[in-house]
């Protein structure tokens, strides 16, 4: 199943938020900023300067890879060093090699470039467009060439050009409407259109480089808003759709055999579905996916290490699914990626997941069922209304807190408390409009927004209001709660909230009052006080294991503060309750709610 309704690339907001999670990704976005300034300051393509075969680039003795070093002063013959056995070696072929991790390396740069630009950074953003204007301004003075499979020009070839250009328009992506649109047409005529025309020809079978070629053409067809691109792309004889159906066995390997193969391959469909999801989000091409990251890990001994099997890399390993994750609903993927970062703990430190990180929500809304989660800061159970009469609590609007301010529910029905207080809106936190609540069923509706969900109540179906409603929403590590109300009459609108615990109330000054109405439940309240405010009121509660959970009225400018104390279950103990009360056409409260764990419950796991 794919997911819906998530960009390509994570926004600046989604970012920072990721750095509120783990402040490991504010060294992250810190190296980015180092690596823009780098490649701002030492990007020095030239047209003279052959790419060549990388894997040229390894110890004639030991076959290590050769070191490269992206500041070496580019003169061949070049000596280039072994870092196993100190080897050195030199020749047309390491040279040509030099300049082609030299070109990816800066591709990749373009990433930390993308979100600095992001964050406001002018500088890089103006090095983005001079990087893409010196390509498609020498684009075509770049001589197609390559001695192995397929033909290039900027890349060896074709596998390589594909490679460089899916990661430079990632990168162009990420940047969204920063990019100018004018530059944009530019770069498509120039570089990115003659690119396919040199590709398209060379994809010709089943096999992992044709399957890279045409992932390239379909990512410049969504970018570029090219339906014919994206058309062959996907629908040609060897285009993406008879790569996933005839190159994957029906298990979800490969068909070369090489688990290298498989994750390249794989690598190669996650950054075009990356793209496609948006576009097609129920095209059936997307239901053997999850397969290709979950079933490597059915082939290794300790759930990490899996074989080297056929031509690959020594010792392979579970890759992480970075783009799977933010395409797919598996939980074995997040399971396979907590294993990869048990294994390897700074395995998604990188820039890659600051810009595609799939971000595990914190906020569940069952929309149907007019419920919704917060699980952290703390946990919060939100409640817009009730679906039938049948066992209905009157508890619209209403929220909980545990374990501080759990859903009391019923005791025997026979007891008068049973309807006369815990059914009521009174024993809840939930609110209220002239001490009542309905007792039938209204039309109500749970949506998600920005950090939290909203409760909305249908106009005039509650009394004369035409506006009920409550937002619950994560600020940092407070979880704020907006509730309002509004009529075309004056109304006494409650907003009502209970607690265990022992409770501390700032101002403490009041008075004591009788009663708060005779509205349903009210005359179960006791120890009823007004409090005398100044602006604002904030209330704690301790628990036994020595939790606080704080509540703060934002501002309680034409409010009334009350303090009270009323019935928990069973009903021989008392909770604390506040009450904020408005006599007016309109309401709205707004509180602020925290939570400190100082025991050891599991308030915040």
């Amino acid at each position: 199943m794919v997911r819906r309704n998530y960009t390509f690339s994570n926004s600046k907001t989604e970012i920072e938020r990721i750095i509120s999670k783990n402040p490991e990704y504010l060294r992250v976005l810190q190296t980015a900023r180092k690596d823009a300034e780098f490649a701002r300051k030492n990007f020095a393509d030239k047209v003279e300067w052959l790419s060549g075969w990388w894997h040229n680039f390894c110890c004639p003795a030991c076959a290590s890879q050769m070191s490269f070093d992206i500041n070496m002063q580019y003169n061949p013959p070049n000596n280039f060093t072994c870092p196993n056995c100190g080897k050195t070696a030199s020749g047309i072929d390491y040279d040509e090699a030099w300049v082609f991790y030299y070109r990816l390396r800066f591709s990749a740069l373009l990433q930390s470039c993308a979100i600095c630009a992001l964050f406001g950074d002018k500088e890089t953003l103006d090095f983005i467009i001079r990087y893409l204007d010196f390509y498609a301004d020498t684009y075509d003075l770049f001589p197609v060439h390559g001695k192995h499979v397929g033909k290039g020009k900027i890349m060896e070839q074709g596998l390589d050009e594909a490679v460089w250009a899916i990661d430079i328009i990632s990168s162009l992506n990420a940047c969204g409407e920063l990019i100018p649109e004018d530059k944009r047409l530019v770069w498509f005529d120039k570089l990115f259109k003659p690119m396919t025309q040199l590709l398209i020809p060379q994809a010709k079978s089943i096999h992992n480089i044709p399957t890279w070629l045409l992932c390239a053409v379909g990512v410049i067809g969504i970018y570029f808003h090219d339906d014919a691109l994206l058309d062959y792309a996907l629908n040609s004889e060897f285009g993406i759709r008879n790569q996933v159906a005839h190159g994957f066995t029906k298990d979800g390997i490969w068909y070369e055999g090489s688990m290298t193969y498989h994750y390249y391959t794989a690598s190669a469909l996650s950054k075009f579905f990356s793209f496609y999801a948006l576009c097609a989000p129920e095209d059936d091409i997307f239901n053997t996916f999850a397969k290709m990251y979950t079933t490597p890990r059915l082939l290794s001994y300790d759930g990490y290490h899996i074989p080297a099997v056929n031509d690959g890399w020594y010792p392979a390993r579970l890759s992480v699914p970075l783009l799977a994750l933010r395409i797919c609903d598996d939980k074995t993927l997040l399971e396979i990626k907590e294993e990869v970062i048990k294994r390897v703990p700074d395995a998604m430190i990188n820039t890659s997941t600051l810009l595609y990180g799939y971000i595990e929500d914190d906020v569940t809304v069952l929309p149907d069922t007019r419920m919704a989660v917060i699980t952290k800061p703390f946990h919060v159970f939100f409640k817009a209304g009730v679906l039938a009469r049948s066992h209905m609590h009157s508890d619209y609007l209403s929220i909980r807190i545990s374990p501080f301010s759990d859903d009391l529910g019923t005791p025997g029905y026979a007891h008068p408390m049973a309807s006369g207080w815990y059914r009521t809106h009174a024993s809840h936190n939930a609110v209220g409009v002239d001490c009542t609540q309905p007792g039938e069923v209204i039309a109500t509706r749970m949506e998600k927004i920005e950090n939290g969900a909203r409760a909305t109540v249908e106009p005039r179906t509650w009394s004369d209001l035409e506006l009920a409603q409550r937002t619950v929403t994560v600020d940092g590590d407070s979880v704020l709660d907006v509730t309002e109300l509004k009529a075309p009459t004056a109304h006494t609108y409650d907003w009502i909230f209970h607690s265990i615990g022992d409770a501390r109330y700032s101002p403490l000054d009041g008075e004591r009052v009788e009663s708060l109405g005779e509205g349903s439940g009210y005359s179960y309240f006791e120890d009823i006080w007004a409090i005398k405010t100044d602006g604002t009121f904030e209330a704690s509660f301790t628990s036994e294991s020595g939790d606080i959970l704080t509540l703060k009225v934002l501002s309680t400018d034409g409010i009334r503060v009350y303090v009270a104390k009323s019935p928990d279950n069973p009903a021989d103990r008392k909770r604390n309750s506040v009450i904020l009360r408005r006599v007016a056409n309109d309401a709205k409260f707004s509180v602020a709610f925290t939570v400190i764990n100082y025991g050891n419950s599991s308030i915040t796991e």
